[in-house]
């Protein structure tokens, strides 16, 4: 039981971690361009925290939602391909071509990441009586700007978290979390979120609102992992990251 514990405080600090250098490393090469992500608190430049607050929500749900897609794709996909007959191969060419399936996952991905956040609001430790609680209206404008499919923020931070994390393609190693202990994981991220929410209605609000953004992302991610998958046969265990996600479904699981 410890063990376990110990793998989800592992695999929860290396996610936000991750999430917070990449957006760090975001926001100082746009601070000429979005100089909303910084406030001037006595005379030097800091992050604004709402905003920073908003990216590591909306950063967490994706990454979710993309881990899962791929876990699927590799369930659904991955035992046939990795059969030695290239027409189970073909078949699957041809299935993944059709965009239904994917799609259908990536509707069922978003809608468990959205569970996620109520679980996760069930298990959210008590807010401290601090000023510092982000209120709805500020959380929400952070959000709108940052996650709209049609802003120039959104395109920008896309690149970069495609360049950092994979979310286009594979997911990278940095924010892998295996499928054992993803939900734990999660959940202990967003909850830690929650924590500092004057209003834990903010959390649902806030997925809606991001709901557009995440909905074409997962429709993308679904199609080009359904398509990997099928076209190329499992490496052995440890080998490259997509394959993580085939291994997940077989006695081969590792960290």
């Amino acid at each position: 039981m410890n063990d376990r514990k110990n793998k989800v405080s592992e695999y929860f600090r290396s996610i936000a971690s991750n999430i917070d250098k990449a957006y760090l490393s975001w926001a100082n090469s746009q601070k000429a361009e979005f100089p909303q992500l910084f406030r001037n608190i006595e005379g030097k430049d800091a992050l604004d925290p709402t905003y920073q607050h908003a990216a590591r929500y909306g950063l967490t749900l994706i990454t979710h939602t993309i881990h899962e897609i791929w876990s699927y794709a590799g369930d659904i996909v991955g035992h046939d391909v990795d059969e030695e007959r290239g027409k189970s191969n073909d078949n699957f060419l041809h299935l993944t071509s059709m965009e239904f399936l994917p799609k259908e996952v990536a509707r069922h991905c978003i809608s468990s990441s959205r569970l996620l956040t109520y679980q996760a609001t069930a298990n959210q430790a008590a807010a401290d009586d601090s000023s510092e609680l982000i209120s709805d209206i500020d959380f929400s404008k952070a959000l709108i700007d940052m996650f709209a499919t049609d802003g120039k923020m959104w395109d920008s931070l896309f690149m970069h978290a495609c360049e950092e994390f994979g979310l286009g393609t594979v997911p990278d190693r940095s924010i892998y979390v295996p499928l054992q202990y993803r939900r734990d994981v999660y959940k202990k991220l967003l909850a830690t979120l929650f924590s500092s929410f004057e209003s834990i209605e903010s959390a649902d609000s806030g997925f809606k609102l991001i709901r557009d953004v995440h909905e074409a992302l997962a429709d993308k991610v679904g199609v080009t992992a359904f398509r990997n998958l099928a076209a190329t046969r499992p490496c052995t265990p440890n080998g490259c990251s997509m394959h993580s996600y085939h291994y997940e479904h077989s006695l081969c699981q590792y960290d």
